[in-house]
């Protein structure tokens, strides 16, 4: 974590793959992921279709297909809150964040190393069931999420800088 809390700012490329249930193939997509200290996290998919989520402190802003923006406090949501701050407070290498929301394992070792993220909120024990990211030394390559209901999305990031 203390690898991961000393670098200020990332920017990688991304691939996310989402295994529904409803369909016999994956949703595929691919964009960038860019997070700035202490709070800013970007998540811009570039195909198939243009899409950006952006959060910004307690401001997540989604924009798609040419829409307006929506924006929603993620106080007023403290499901949405715990999703965001999985992903945020692993790439800020902040471990009081990620265990404010969940019981925590960690495996392996620097080179190779998971950290298996199980909610402890009611709300967000309705919807996930298991998150694990999984990296190397200060990189994260990976977040995966189990949701309750069997669905699957793994989000693997390429590139980091």
């Amino acid at each position: 974590m203390t690898g991961l809390a000393a670098i200020p700012e990332r920017h990688a490329t991304f691939r996310e793959e989402k295994h529904l249930a409803a369909l016999d193939v994956p949703l595929v997509s691919q964009g960038w992921l860019i997070y700035r200290r202490p709070a800013h996290l970007e998540k811009i998919t570039t195909a198939p279709e243009p899409e950006s989520l952006i959060v910004d402190g307690d401001t997540l802003t989604l924009a798609a297909n040419k829409a307006a923006p929506q924006s929603v406090r993620i106080g007023r949501h403290p499901e949405v809150g715990a999703l965001v701050d999985a992903v945020r407070g692993a790439l800020a290498g902040d471990l009081g964040t990620l265990e404010s929301h969940y019981r925590i394992t960690a495996e392996g070792r620097l080179a190779a190393w998971h950290l298996v993220l199980l909610p402890t909120d009611p709300g967000v024990q309705r919807l996930v069931r298991v998150i694990v990211i999984a990296g190397a030394g200060a990189d994260i390559s990976s977040f995966s999420t189990v949701q309750v209901n069997g669905d699957e999305d793994s989000l693997t990031i390429a590139t980091q800088q």
